[in-house]
């Protein structure tokens, strides 16, 4: 049973840490970023492919930030 419970739970788990170095890196506490691992194909999936797709975006700004003020 605590085996059922660990492999249900494993997916949130990963999502969850993914979106905190996420918000560090948003919030300049970290300097790089990776995509959070997608361990399963339900809705924590759905939800990983969206943050995924908001770091790339993210990450892409933050250069063009970086870029703009290093010419300035």
């Amino acid at each position: 049973m605590t085996w059922l419970i660990k492999k249900a739970t494993k997916p949130i788990d990963v999502f969850q840490k993914g979106l905190e170095m996420f918000f560090r890196y948003i919030n300049k506490e970290k300097n790089d970023i990776a995509h959070i691992d997608q361990y399963s194909n339900d809705e924590i999936g759905e939800l990983v492919n969206s943050v995924n797709e908001n770091i790339d975006a993210t990450v892409q700004g933050v250069r063009r930030d970086e870029q703009v003020i290093e010419e300035a």
